[in-house]
């Protein structure tokens, strides 16, 4: 619920920057952080502390957040996983399966074991 400053440096930053942009919550670099000039930095700090269309989108977009329960979902999705794909052999299967056909000696030399408690 914080506006926010994205100065992307590499990879999927530059996507979190445009989110950030595009959402209103913030403001989001389309250049890479060692290209933003101080005063380009300055300007943007200014602009997010006087801005209160910006902080209210941001409290808007952390309660839309915060109603989805994204942490009991992603819970949830590895308890799924572990039970139906690693205690069930299939993840070790797949491994196998995909070191099989890249040759690869992943599966054999087991980088793929896992100890299937429960």
């Amino acid at each position: 619920g914080v506006p926010t400053i994205v100065l992307p440096i590499a990879m999927d930053q530059f996507d979190s920057a445009h989110v950030v942009a595009e959402l209103g919550v913030g403001v989001g670099f389309s250049k890479q952080f060692q290209k933003i000039s101080a005063e380009e930095l300055g300007r943007s700090i200014v602009q997010l502390l006087g801005d209160e269309k910006i902080a209210a989108r941001a409290k808007e977009i952390q309660a839309e957040v915060v109603m989805e329960r994204g942490d009991a979902s992603a819970v949830l999705m590895v308890e799924s996983f572990w039970k139906d794909f690693v205690c069930s052999g299939r993840y070790e299967k797949l491994a196998k399966a995909h070191s099989d056909v890249g040759g690869a000696k992943g599966a054999e030399s087991g980088i793929f074991r896992v100890n299937r408690r429960e």
